[in-house]
């Protein structure tokens, strides 16, 4: 218990202090992840070590370490000067297209709270093109339905210090015009580029105006033909003393000090764990070939289809021995889970510190949208409408993520990519327990395939809630199954996960019920739910009643706050579930009519691709997920064979299916399919295993059988 409480708390402790800004300008000097090593090593590395490695942090040495770093960024953000330069853009108001205002960006170390903001971001890295300027923003003025705008004037204002002369110059883009003076010297405009000034050693002021036209845009600052961030000391105010002693060193000893300390985890991690060479040689070699195929991916290099059916190459790790120690979620991890970060990181590499544009009227840019309006607006319980008409809790989700990483989308990415990972190793853990390891990392490459060779590709790194939901309520899984362990934190985090799975995806209420169901062992088969004594004699009835009393307690919060802003106590008051309510008549005997349509809308869940008119023969991307949905079905209504199923998952499968009997799905197809994929996967992979046992069983019993027929006219042979 005391070694949990001290790895959250270090987990926290080693965020904030990998994530504080430093105020000097280095390769990972925190937020925001807008470079490409920082993204990688900051955004997808560390969130992973924290989970896979975190024994790391019980080190007292560690602790030393991590505290020190975190002490020198803050002792940094007191007495030093923000290095970089102010970024002030200027454009018309979203709200107003007469009024001018100095808009906001995602970046933290600039005045994103502020009113009227003085900096707009803090220009510390060459712009090389359009999306690489700070201009998130820029979407806001689509959600009015004008044409998008296209003047914007940028003010750069700042000091300049080089410790030796040299020339200052600018490229710009052909569709910018820049002036501005130097210290004493005046720079000329011109587009595309501007004639260099020669800058003596000392501090100079800088103070250039951009004028920002069409799409063509491009800024950066020269030093004698280099990089000039790299080369020369700037800052977004009048450097101090300090600034000019330790301005670089101070740069240099994070970035080593930070490389450190992910150095010294990923060796100890190798040291705990010690794959065996054939196991290291596939994780690199899978980690190589898959960022690879995901490249191609990113560059439209080779065929289209070819990054999705790649996943299946990973079935190739059904074929490493695995060690004892490594039989287990991080062993399964290593071998799918480290290939598949390496994919999506790979066909991240292109969003890094660049802005994506979001066409308005989609549920995506919905929720970019409503993120402005709580981060930069204040609106922090409202979130940007009284009643929720897009799912309301991923619009806070898309905030973080982009306080993270900048204007940039490519935290969306990582997100899904290790929300898909975890669900896909939940169908790991179910079929391990009822079938062993290989068939568990059968279910976990196929969880992945379903995903990524079907529908569900288009939603990845889309900004849609669904995947998010999904994985909160997956984490809740974990959990649950870890409370049988006497750890009542375990039941009291499986609510609160259920809980932000429900506010993700208002329609998952009877998933996340059914999901208490898993506070039995996964050895209780599903034949047993009609007799509950026996149930009762696994596990005590007290954490099932805990978890359904959290998930009321967040519901009835959920309606407190609909009648706070409506007068109407109420979950669905105001919502969009009238658009996908299905016409039902609860008060009479269900029609033949009605009944097709929830036939339909079932199909349409449990087929994956959306479509039902569609037979397997055409579209078979859905058949395990049909196939686990069938026995899940079957096992609860007590089939001989497919009631041998563990009852947990089983009842957590159907209850993915409920919502699909009062509403219906619509638009982007598979995205109602998400939370139902790994469950049903999980059943589909035992439900084979089972009938693979029997035939071994049978064949077994037909060649003993012949066996003794040879035999028995043996016998009768030698008696003759």
């Amino acid at each position: 218990m005391k070694h949990i409480r001290s790895n959250w708390f270090w987990a926290s402790v080693v965020l904030v202090a990998m994530y504080w800004p430093a105020r000097k300008i280095s390769a990972l000097d925190g937020l925001p992840l807008d470079r490409g090593w920082e993204a990688v090593l900051l955004g997808m590395l560390l969130p992973v070590l924290l989970w896979f490695h975190s024994v790391f942090l019980r080190k007292s040495w560690v602790k030393a370490l991590i505290a020190g770093l975190l002490v020198l960024k803050l002792c940094m953000s007191f007495f030093l000067t923000q290095a970089g330069w102010c970024g002030r853009i200027i454009g018309p108001d979203y709200r107003d297209a007469d009024t001018l205002i100095v808009e906001k960006s995602w970046d933290v170390r600039a005045d994103w709270r502020s009113k009227e903001p003085r900096c707009s971001a803090v220009i510390d890295r060459p712009y090389l093109d359009g999306p690489g300027f700070p201009v998130w923003f820029s979407n806001l003025s689509r959600g009015t339905r004008k044409e998008p705008l296209s003047t914007y004037t940028m003010e750069v204002e700042g000091f300049i210090a080089p410790r030796q002369a040299g020339e200052l110059s600018f490229k710009i883009g052909p569709d910018m015009l820049l002036e501005g003076r130097v210290g004493s010297h005046s720079v000329g405009q011109g587009k595309g580029g501007a004639p260099g000034v020669w800058i003596e050693p000392g501090v100079h002021p800088v103070l250039l105006e951009i004028v920002l036209t069409g799409s063509s845009w491009r800024f950066e600052p020269l030093w004698n033909g280099g990089d000039m961030w790299r080369e020369v000391d700037t800052t977004v105010k009048q450097p101090n003393r300090l600034d000019r002693m330790l301005s670089k060193p101070l740069g240099f000893i994070v970035l080593v000090w930070v490389w450190v300390i992910l150095a010294l985890w990923l060796r100890s991690a190798f040291r705990v764990y010690r794959p065996a060479p054939a196991f290291l040689t596939w994780v690199l070699g899978a980690s190589f070939v898959m960022a690879l195929i995901g490249w191609m991916e990113t560059h439209s290099v080779g065929s289209v289809h070819l990054p999705r059916l790649a996943i299946l190459l990973l079935l190739g790790c059904l074929g490493i021995p695995a060690a004892l120690p490594l039989r287990n979620l991080r062993g399964a991890f290593l071998l799918v889970g480290v290939p598949w970060l390496s994919f999506s990181v790979a066909r991240s590499l292109d969003l890094i510190g660049k802005v994506s544009f979001y066409p308005s009227g989609d549920d995506w840019f919905a929720f970019q949208w409503f993120a402005h309006q709580i981060f930069m607006e204040g609106r922090w319980l409202e979130g940007g409408e009284p009643v929720f008409q897009v799912q309301p809790l991923y619009r806070w989700v898309v905030g973080l993520l982009h306080l993270v990483f900048g204007d940039s989308s490519v935290g969306e990415l990582y997100w899904d990519s290790i929300g898909l990972l975890i669900m896909s190793l939940f169908a790991f853990h179910v079929v391990k327990k009822f079938s062993g390891f290989k068939p568990g990392l059968f279910a976990l490459v196929v969880t992945l395939a379903t995903f990524v060779i079907g529908p569900v590709w288009a939603v990845i790194g889309r900004g849609l809630a669904d995947i998010s939901g999904a994985a909160f309520a997956y984490l809740a899984c974990f959990w649950l199954l870890r409370s049988r362990l006497r750890d009542p934190r375990g039941v009291v985090l499986a609510g609160f996960f259920a809980v932000l799975a429900f506010y993700t995806r208002l329609n998952h209420l009877p998933f996340v019920i059914a999901i208490g169901v898993l506070v039995w062992p996964l050895s209780v088969p599903a034949e047993r739910w009609i007799h509950p004594r026996h149930m009762l004699r696994y596990t005590s009835v007290g954490p099932f009643i805990l978890y359904e009393l959290l998930i009321a307690a967040g519901v009835a919060l959920f309606a407190l706050r609909t009648w706070h802003y409506t007068g109407v106590f109420s979950v669905m008051h105001g919502t969009i579930a009238g658009y996908h309510w299905m016409e039902l008549a609860p008060a009479a005997i269900l029609p033949g009519e009605i009944l097709h349509k929830i036939l339909i809308n079932v199909l349409r869940v449990v087929s994956v691709h959306g479509m039902p008119g569609r037979s397997l023969l055409e579209d078979p991307r859905g058949v395990l997920v049909m196939l686990g949905a069938f026995s899940a079905l079957l096992a609860v209504l007590r089939v001989p064979g497919p009631r041998r199923l563990p009852l947990g998952p089983c009842v957590v499968c159907l209850g993915a299916i409920v919502f699909s009997l009062y509403l219906v799905g619509r638009a982007y197809p598979g995205r109602f399919s998400i939370h139902l994929i790994p469950a049903a996967t999980a059943l589909a992979v035992c439900t084979l295993s089972l009938v693979f046992n029997d035939l071994k069983t049978w064949i077994g019993m037909a060649g003993s059988l012949l066996e003794k027929k040879d035999r028995s006219a043996k016998l009768l042979q030698m008696r003759r």
